[in-house]
């Protein structure tokens, strides 16, 4: 669970990433001199990807996103179909007309006008266009990653979606309350920190505070995140049934379980497949509600025309 360099998570487990870099490397017997030196990385950035993959993929995984990520890329001007496709395509080129017009037929705007609250100062256009940019950035690159690393052999791979922030205050002093569960709002939680500026550190949010950044703690040391005797988040299934998802043909999961940190419907996993869209959990009918399946499937569909 790191963003950023991996010398981040020093209160955590410091030798982690160095110690699985070294595991791989010994596998591949790229291992010269030392794990850590350059000849040792050489090795390994030659060999094959294959072969990387063989040897790593036992290696746990979170990954994660949360509800607002990337809100500020979409303008608070956005009102219609031409600026919703400009808040992405300008930093995506090459995508074709007919891309484009997927993209407006696979979120249309109908599905955000509950967003919109009495006081906003933005349309459904606006909260369209920021989940076309969640999306694209952020939660379809993470379902591909994670799926293809389960259909590799992985085990023990598991997603989390935060659903509340401690920064709302902070938010509507600065005039932008659409931001809402924005980037950066699991920072907080996962470091178990106070939020200065005006943040709401109100004993609910510290008490999710302590239960997630316990998952982060237990997960870094023992590989999973509720083996601990620490007060942490329970009952999180791994993401994807593996006898779904081990050698499975299909580029994309129908399937899978998030776990849902925090909001109205509470914290706890949401399990959803493609074809069925009932779910019991008032959790699980949120997340339908973003219809990943079908929006991932396009966006990780169109790669090759982006040139990724």
């Amino acid at each position: 669970m790191i963003s950023g360099a991996s010398g981040l998570n020093f209160n955590i487990k410091s030798d982690l990433v160095a110690n699985n870099t070294a595991t791989v490397a010994e596998a591949l017997n790229c291992v010269k001199e030392d794990p850590e030196s350059d000849a040792t990385l050489a090795c390994l950035r030659t060999a094959p990807f294959d072969d990387l993959i063989n040897v790593s993929v036992n290696i746990p995984i979170i990954a994660s996103w949360v509800a607002n990520d990337i809100a500020w890329y979409a303008s608070p001007s956005t009102v219609d179909d031409a600026s919703v496709l400009a808040s992405f395509s300008t930093f995506i080129v090459g995508l074709s007309k007919a891309t484009l017009e997927k993209f407006l037929s696979f979120y249309p705007v109908s599905d955000f006008e509950h967003e919109v609250q009495p006081d906003d100062i933005v349309t459904a256009q606006y909260y369209r266009a920021a989940r076309i940019n969640r999306d694209v950035w952020f939660t379809c690159p993470v379902i591909d990653f994670t799926w293809q690393h389960a259909k590799e052999g992985s085990t023990n791979t598991r997603l989390y979606e935060l659903n509340q922030t401690r920064f709302e205050p902070v938010w509507k002093s600065l005039g932008i309350p659409h931001w809402r569960v924005s980037h950066h709002s699991d920072i907080p939680y996962i470091l178990n920190g106070h939020v200065a500026g005006g943040g709401d550190n109100s004993p609910a949010q510290q008490r999710l505070a302590s239960l997630l950044s316990g998952d982060a703690a237990a997960f870094a040391h023992t590989g999973h995140p509720t083996r601990s005797d620490s007060r942490v988040l329970r009952d999180w299934p791994t993401a994807y049934h593996d006898s779904s998802a081990r050698d499975s043909p299909k580029e994309h999961p129908d399937q899978m379980t998030v776990y849902v940190v925090g909001g109205p419907h509470g914290s706890g996993p949401a399990s959803i497949s493609k074809s069925n869209g009932t779910g019991s959990l008032a959790r699980e009918r949120a997340l339908e509600q973003e219809k990943l399946f079908q929006r991932c499937e396009f966006i990780n569909a169109i790669q090759e025309e982006i040139g990724v």
